[in-house]
């Protein structure tokens, strides 16, 4: 799913000079764009995914721009300031979580989802 999304749009890497510490893509989607997922990692995790945010949205200035957030990520009150509208809710979806857990040795976090359909 990430190498086709990530051939199919814009995407960001976030490197602060010890390795990547977030990405994030945007990508067209129904009637603008799309960005999404949004992951980040480490203790300034909700600061990068912002930074990658924000720079993704400066492209996309003057276009519809949808994003899905998670509740877990607390950025609704950021992109709301930043001129987001909150339209609607987004639900996280997942397989099997549980029975299938991946440990990366990284501690990240998604902010934002590929899409509702996909999460």
């Amino acid at each position: 799913l990430l190498d086709a999304l990530f051939g199919a749009g814009t995407t960001m890497v976030l490197d602060r000079g010890t390795g990547t510490s977030a990405y994030a893509c945007m990508r067209e989607f129904g009637r603008g764009l799309m960005i999404g997922p949004v992951v980040a990692s480490g203790a300034d995790a909700a600061l990068g995914a912002m930074d990658l945010i924000a720079a993704l949205a400066c492209r996309a200035r003057g276009r519809f721009l949808r994003i899905d957030v998670t509740d877990a990520g607390g950025l609704s009150p950021w992109l709301k300031k930043s001129g987001l509208a909150c339209v609607g809710g987004a639900v996280a979806m997942v397989r099997e979580a549980q029975a299938h857990p991946i440990d990366t040795g990284v501690n990240a976090r998604l902010f934002a989802l590929s899409n509702q359909s996909f999460g």
